[in-house]
């Protein structure tokens, strides 16, 4: 069982990368939740790392079957993880937008000729 914690923190970090991967292209606040995510369970993993034994220990006697061990683990990894962030979720916002802020009016404009923004002048 204890062979299965390390697999399930990694697994936990890899589903990150779907939600990476599903930001690219997407607006500012997808990349923000995308990065939060991250560092949620990247934060979490390293919290869980040095409790490895203990946290073992504990999940071995929630069950007799090893399949329910992993499942546990893996919940209370979660739920372990949530309460852990739950004080701090307002520094973590804040973190979060210093790390991909917004970007600064008008940045689009400059770009673009201003006849061509307001399209419904043409049509008539």
């Amino acid at each position: 069982m204890r062979g299965a914690i390390p697999i399930i923190l990694g697994a936990n970090i890899g589903t990150c990368a779907t939600a990476l991967l599903a930001s690219m292209g997407t607006s500012r606040e997808g990349k923000q939740v995308a990065l939060a995510h991250l560092l949620f369970k990247v934060v979490g993993v390293l919290i869980f790392l040095p409790l490895l034994s203990p946290f073992g220990k504990f999940v071995e006697g929630t069950s007799e079957s090893i399949g329910r061990q992993i499942a546990n683990a893996h919940t209370l990894f979660n739920v372990i993880n949530t309460l852990l962030f739950l004080p701090f979720v307002l520094i973590m916002a804040n973190c979060i937008k210093r790390l991909i802020p917004a970007r600064p009016e008008g940045e689009l404009i400059k770009y673009l000729d201003e006849k061509v923004l307001d399209i419904n002048e043409g049509i008539k």
